[in-house]
């Protein structure tokens, strides 16, 4: 008597190679094993993949892609349909507090390294508290004085 369904129990898949039908055969090729679920990596597994992780005193700077001005960005979400790109800084922050930056808010550098992620370098603040840091620092273009 020949089978025509895999001989994987509960499947009922046209057998093909192996006596396994597409799918069961396609894991055992990338997995090893018939029965293997491949693991797709979580938003936070993705992320830290990304950030250099030095000891907590230290910037963890971002490895990933960036914007212009040396901000870390990433792919943000654990599906394609909640996709969004963020900000690598404002999402270090998100992981380690598990909460979300409230409306009006900032999440701002102590460090002023734009791609540092060590979430003990980050805190909320507004954007006035941001530019006015920013000013008293010396980092704006208008705060050189002549």
């Amino acid at each position: 008597m020949t089978h025509t369904t895999c001989s994987i129990d509960g499947c009922d898949s046209p057998r093909r190679s192996r006596g396994w039908c597409r799918k069961h055969y396609l894991r055992w090729w990338r997995h090893g094993d018939p029965l293997s679920l491949s693991h797709r990596p979580t938003a936070s597994e993705r992320f830290f993949s990304k950030v250099d992780q030095g000891r907590n005193v230290d910037c963890w700077p971002w490895t990933g892609g960036s914007t212009i001005h040396g901000y870390g960005r990433f792919q943000a979400g654990e599906s394609r349909e909640e996709s969004r790109v963020e900000l690598a800084h404002r999402q270090a922050w998100i992981l380690a507090t598990g909460l979300a930056i409230p409306d009006g808010l900032c999440v701002l550098h102590l460090c002023d390294n734009p791609p540092c992620c060590n979430p003990s370098h980050l805190v909320l603040g507004t954007q006035g508290a941001n530019v006015f840091d920013m000013v008293n620092k010396g980092r704006h273009w208008r705060s050189e004085t002549a």
